[in-house]
Formats: structure tokens, C-alpha cells, sequence
């Protein structure tokens, strides 16, 4: 029994009658029950292993078997589904957490299930459910096209004159061997070298690039006549040491600059922000020759959510990997980015032209909201920066509504400031795009492109389960953090740095 089979019912329940028996893409409901009964025995098993209580088993074991029962003598309607599902979830959570369930629960995930049943008006359209199945039938393939979601690509060579790796004495130092973090990136065939701005998509914990961005953000990039998209994909799906994935993002900037001459951009998710921060904060040449980075659900200060995950020896054994516990709000290495050095300020202010997209109901990312938000940047270094926090600038309006961790990447407002950053100097401009706040859902974007963008963090939370390394303490940090070299770079000398006027929260 895979633990997504066990997630992915809790959301498609509540439209399970929407498609007739034995049509393309119909499924039983009453199957749907049954995995999710074998779903509590295997948490069951899990916590047996890992020294937790089995006391509240029968009673969801019994809660599930009435709601089915009820479904197959057609006492439960439609209607009816997504209050019964709920007492599943909760009976789930007491199961999984005890009573002290709290505002954070597994890691966010099922509270972001709870969102699509209470609000599935803002998820579902008047397709049938067989399209909805089939979208995320489709989301499950991701990953297994080694061609372009792997680690293991062939790109060119740097040229002699242009060598970059480790030859910089003042700044951090590549652990990673070169050949690795070339091959990590996805560089598409049609790829012009140049003349469209390339833009480095760097994913959130437990995915890739392309399976991360390849239906919202890549797809906008890729129609664009202006951008030419590059996907991360860091072997081990950025469940390991930050330190190491930001090697990643550090060598990818330095590696599209050198080869093809001009400047690129780079757009994040979730973890992908922190880890991009790093990489300027620790190899500051990079800010020389960067347009624009744009952050989306980005956790500069970490998230409580990652101390929730590693917070008891259960939670530590299924969910704390080097990435998660890293991004502890109080972690060794929120800390190190955020400290001031020597000679600049920390991670906690923008090192170049940035922009900040987040929501106040991200349940992964804790806090999130206003100017207390994680994802909120200062710019006491200069360069301008861009904090969108959705339900502030788009009050009452559908874009400012409940959107979730992964919701922001196909949210309206975000591809609109995201296309505006890249056009004009500076972050994305508020004031420029404002109208997109009246849609929920970027307009390019199709149906199932929203069905594989929702379950994203589910795939996340698969491969954070999957992961064999669990920790109970911190990575050590590197010994270049704790070099006298950490400099600030005069702003006169970054792209864009003349920009007035920026909207932010």
C-alpha cells in the first residue's frame, strides 16, 4: 500500500459519483474505502515499529467501514461525501499526532487536503471527474522520463576561457564534482544559447525541476517569446544537505552566464528560494550577472512546519531528512543565511533584483503572512525587492482567496509579476499586473495543469518517505561560513539596481 495511494482519495472523494461506471477514467468508490482501511492498517504498522500507540486503530478502522457501507446502500450523496471524509482525516490525524493536532499537521500535507474538500469549488470546473483522474494519473508519471527529469544529462562542456569551477578564493567552494552538477540540468532541444534570456527553474524538497515547474511556470516560459526555461533536477530530489543542493543552483547560474554570454534569471519553489539565497550570499560573483530571481512560497527564515516534522521519534523516522531538518525556523542554517557577516548583511535582505510571491495560507511554509511572513525579504543592501503576499494585495479577490504551498505556482498574480520581472528592469511590479488579481488560475494554463501542480506536494511527501537518510541533527556547516571574506557588493555595480516604485507588503 503506497502512501500517495492512501492521500490521493482523501481528494478525489467528494466527486467520486461525477463519473459513470465503466467510462474512461471512472473509478469505484467503494476500492477508494478499501485502500484507505489498508492505508490506516500500514500507518498502524509504521507506528508499531516506531514505539507509537495502536489504541485508536478500530475505532477508524469501523468509522471507514459505515462510511462504506453507507456509500454502497446510497445512504452517503454527494454532498454527503466531503463531511464523512473529513471525519476520516480527523480520525487520521488523532491516529497519526495524538489530540495536540495543532495548526501544523503532516507537514502541512493534510491540511491542504482539507482545503480541496472545503472549497472544491476553487479546484474543480466542469470537467468530469474521468479528466480529473486522468490529470493526475498523468501527475504520477513525472519523474520516470529519465530523459528529461534525471540527473544525468549531457550538456557542453565550459569552454577553457571561461572555467569557473573553484577558482574564486573569496567565496564558497564546490564539494561536488563538476561533471554531477553539469549533468544535472535539464536543458531543453530547442534551447537558443542566448538569444532568449535563460531562466534557471530550481524546484522545492522531495522533486525535481521539471516535474516541479514543467506544467505552470515552464509551460509559461516555454510559450514565451522572451525565455528560455533550464530545469534543476539535484540527484536526491533536494531531500539531502542544503549546502549541497545550493552547490547546485551556484554552479547552474555561473555555468548559463559562461555559455551564453548574457544574463540569466532564475525562478524558485519552497526550498528552492533558500537554497538560491545561499548561493548568493556564499558565491557573491554569482549577483554580478544575474537578472532577476523570483522566489515563489520561498522559506528564507525556515518554517515551523519543519520542526513539527522532525518534533518526536515517529515523525523524525518517517519525515526528517537533511533538508527538512535544515529548515527548522531555528536551524544552524537559517541562521548562518540570515547573520550578518563581516562585511554585508545576511540572507534576511536581497542580494540582487528580487521578487517574493507568497500565501497567507501556505501550510507548509509557517509563517506566511504580511511582513512577518518567512518568504518576506528587506533590501538593507540595496537592491530592490518585490514581497507579493497574495491575500494582501489581492484582498476579496479570487487570486488573494486560499491558496496553498503549491497553489502559488499557478496562481494569476504569480505568472503575471513573474513574465513582468522578466520584461522590465527590476522585480515584478504590483501596480503593472493587478488585474490578474479577478483570476484564480493563470488563463495558459489547462485543467490538468492544475490537477499536476496540486500534487506536487504529495510527491514530495512520497519521496520524503522514501528517503533512507533520517537524521536527528544538523548537517555541519561548512567551513567557508565561518570565513572573513563574506562581503557585501556595492549595488551601483548589479543589473537593475536604479529601480524606484516597487509595490510590496
Amino acid at each position: 500500500m503506497r502512501w500517495n495511494t492512501l492521500f490521493l482519495p482523501l481528494v478525489l472523494l467528494p466527486f467520486g459519483f461525477a463519473s459513470p461506471e465503466g467510462q474512461p477514467g471512472s473509478f469505484d468508490v467503494r476500492e477508494l474505502i478499501r485502500e484507505l482501511v489498508e492505508g490506516v492498517a500500514n500507518i498502524d504498522a509504521v507506528q508499531k515499529v516506531a514505539g507509537g500507540t495502536n489504541r485508536d486503530t478500530e475505532v477508524i478502522v469501523q468509522t471507514l467501514i459505515k462510511v462504506y457501507e453507507k456509500i454502497i446502500n446510497r445512504i452517503l450523496t454527494p454532498n454527503d461525501i466531503p463531511i464523512a471524509t473529513r471525519t476520516i482525516l480527523d480520525a487520521i490525524l488523532k491516529r497519526l499526532l495524538g489530540n495536540d493536532i495543532g495548526e501544523i499537521t503532516m507537514h502541512g500535507y493534510l491540511d491542504y487536503a482539507r482545503l480541496v474538500l472545503d472549497r472544491p469549488e476553487l479546484f474543480i470546473t466542469d470537467k468530469t471527474v474521468s479528466t480529473l483522474v486522468a490529470g493526475y494519473d498523468m501527475s504520477l508519471s513525472v519523474g520516470q522520463d529519465p530523459a528529461k527529469d534525471g540527473s544525468n544529462h549531457t550538456n557542453p562542456d565550459v569552454p577553457l576561457g571561461k572555467v569557473f569551477y573553484n577558482n574564486t578564493e573569496d567565496e564558497g567552494s564546490f564539494s561536488v564534482e563538476e561533471s554531477f552538477l553539469r549533468s544535472a540540468m535539464y536543458i531543453p532541444r530547442n534551447f537558443t544559447w542566448g538569444q532568449k534570456q535563460p531562466v534557471l527553474l530550481v524546484p522545492g524538497t522531495g522533486l525535481t525541476g521539471y516535474s516541479n515547474f514543467r506544467a505552470n511556470i515552464g509551460k509559461l516560459l516555454s510559450s514565451s517569446s522572451i525565455a528560455d526555461p533550464v530545469y534543476l533536477n539535484v540527484p536526491g530530489r533536494l531531500l539531502g544537505d542544503l549546502q549541497v543542493n545550493a552547490e547546485y543552483v551556484a554552479y547552474a547560474l555561473k555555468y548559463l552566464h559562461a555559455l551564453t554570454g548574457t544574463t540569466p534569471a532564475v525562478i524558485t519553489f519552497s526550498q528552492g528560494g533558500v537554497i538560491t539565497q545561499w548561493a548568493l550570499r556564499y558565491w557573491h560573483t554569482i549577483r554580478y550577472h544575474l537578472s532577476d530571481f523570483i522566489a515563489i512560497s520561498p522559506g528564507f527564515h525556515g518554517t515551523k512546519s519543519a520542526g513539527f516534522a522532525c518534533g518526536t521519534n515517529l515523525l523524525r523516522c518517517l519525515l526528517c531528512t537533511p533538508a527538512v531538518i535544515q529548515q527548522k525556523h531555528d536551524s544552524n542554517f537559517i541562521k548562518a543565511l540570515r547573520k550578518d557577516g563581516a562585511k554585508t548583511y545576511g540572507g534576511k535582505s536581497a542580494y540582487v533584483s528580487t521578487t517574493t510571491i507568497y500565501s497567507g495560507t501556505d501550510s507548509i511554509i509557517r509563517p506566511q503572512g504580511g511582513t512577518g511572513a518567512s518568504a518576506y525579504l528587506l533590501n538593507s543592501m540595496g537592491p530592490p525587492v518585490s514581497n507579493i503576499y497574495l491575500q494582501g494585495a489581492c484582498a476579496r479577490q479570487p487570486a488573494g482567496g486560499p491558496v496553498s504551498h503549491a497553489g502559488v505556482l499557478y496562481n494569476s498574480v504569480t505568472h503575471a509579476l513573474v513574465m513582468d520581472a522578466l520584461k522590465h528592469d527590476g522585480p515584478g511590479n504590483f501596480t503593472r499586473v493587478k488585474r490578474a488579481c479577478a483570476d484564480f488560475v493563470a488563463p495558459e494554463l489547462s485543467f490538468q495543469d492544475k490537477v499536476e501542480t496540486l500534487a506536487l506536494p504529495f510527491h514530495g511527501l512520497w519521496q520524503t518517505l522514501l528517503c533512507k537518510d533520517k537524521v536527528t541533527k544538523e548537517p555541519k556547516l561548512r567551513d567557508y561560513v565561518f570565513e572573513r571574506w563574506d562581503r557585501n557588493v556595492s549595488v551601483a555595480s548589479l543589473p537593475n539596481h536604479n529601480i524606484s516604485g516597487i509595490f510590496g507588503y
